[in-house]
C-alpha cells in the first residue's frame, strides 16, 4: 500500500479507515530505497506487521472517547425517561383532577336545583 508513496506523503494525516488497514499490511521491504520512517518503528506481532505507538494510542484515545460519549447518552436517555414517567403521571392526575371538578359541578348543580 504504502510502497509508491513519496516522504511528503507519508507525513500527511491518514483516516481512521486508512490507519486500521495500514497496520495490518506488511510494510515495503527495508532497501536503502525505502523510508527510513519505518525502520525505526517497532515490530507488534510475530506475524512482522507493523503498528506505531501513536496510531495504538491514538485510537485508544478514540475509544475512551466514544465510551465517553455513550456514558453521556445513557444517562441522558434515563433523565429523559424519568421526565416523560413525571410528564405521564401528571396527565393522569389532571384527568382525575377534571373528574373529580365535574362529579362536584354535577352535584352542585343538584343542590341549587332542590326546592323547598
Amino acid at each position: 500500500m504504502l510502497a509508491g508513496l513519496c516522504k511528503h506523503q507519508l507525513n500527511r494525516p491518514r483516516t481512521i479507515q486508512t490507519l486500521t488497514t495500514s497496520s495490518s499490511r506488511r510494510p515495503p521491504s527495508l532497501t536503502s530505497a525505502s523510508c527510513s520512517r519505518w525502520a525505526s518503528r517497532p515490530a507488534t506481532k510475530d506475524s512482522g506487521t507493523i503498528a506505531s505507538p501513536t496510531v495504538t494510542t491514538g485510537i485508544k484515545s478514540l475509544v475512551d472517547q466514544v465510551d465517553q460519549i455513550k456514558d453521556s447518552l445513557r444517562s441522558a436517555i434515563r433523565e429523559l425517561s424519568t421526565i416523560v414517567d413525571t410528564v405521564k403521571a401528571n396527565e393522569r392526575e389532571k384527568r382525575t383532577t377534571e373528574k373529580e371538578i365535574e362529579a362536584i359541578r354535577t352535584k352542585l348543580r343538584q343542590i341549587q336545583n332542590v326546592t323547598i
